[in-house]
């Protein structure tokens, strides 16, 4: 069982240790994600025996674009124009 954990994280080819012995199961990422890029994270778990080296995971950071209201529409510099319908009032 491990004791704590060192995580690994950036851009496919290029992790780069952001914790080093962490007791707790949960961190944040030190960056601001790029859209459209393809970013790798590894976790090694370390206790009396050793390291054992994890898996290499990977996720694309993809723009959260949600649905407009019934009505709205975007202008060309994204601002809603319109007036909203089917919502109770």
């Amino acid at each position: 069982m491990a004791e704590t954990y060192d995580v690994y994280f950036g851009t496919p080819g290029n992790l780069v240790q952001i914790v080093e012995g962490q007791a707790g199961l949960s961190i944040e990422v030190p960056t601001v994600l790029e859209y459209n890029v393809e970013y790798n994270w590894r976790v090694d778990s370390i206790n009396e025996s050793g390291t054992t080296t994890g898996d290499v995971w990977a996720f694309t950071a993809i723009v959260y674009n949600p649905p407009l209201p019934s009505g709205i529409t975007l202008d060309g510099d994204g601002n809603p124009t319109g007036t909203p319908t089917g919502l109770n009032n």
